[in-house]
């Protein structure tokens, strides 16, 4: 495969390792040509990226959600809109995110550090 239109794509070590077994395999007993490790990235970014499907985009999303892009997101969309600019998933989501910030979680984490000795504390402050 010659091109004489090359971009940079940097993948990480692991993924690099991967691909460098493969490029054996493809080359091993191979007596038609070589395989460049640019030739082998190339044919199977094209090939993948063309079979791509909606699960495989979720699947995507979901390795590499990131919980305070998506609340820095959710932040911005309710100072330019309002609450109901979120639907029923988002603000679960948002809750689920901010659940450990809740007046209960505070007053258990000072109980356990011996700051609060009853329960009617804790009724207070929710």
């Amino acid at each position: 495969m010659k091109e004489s239109n090359l971009a940079k794509v940097a993948i990480t070590k692991r993924a690099d390792d991967s691909v460098s077994g493969a490029l054996e395999r493809v080359n091993d007993g191979f007596e038609g040509g070589r395989v460049s490790k640019t030739d082998l990235m190339s044919w199977a970014i094209l090939r993948v990226v063309s079979e791509i499907d909606k699960a495989d985009i979720d699947e995507i999303r979901r390795d590499h959600f990131n919980q305070v892009a998506y609340l820095d997101g959710l932040v911005k969309r309710l100072k330019n809109d309002d609450r109901e600019s979120l639907n029923d998933e988002e603000r679960e989501r948002l809750r689920n995110l901010l659940n450990p910030l809740t007046p209960s979680t505070r007053v258990r984490r000072r109980a356990r550090r011996g700051e609060v000795d009853d329960s009617t504390d804790q009724e207070k402050l929710i």
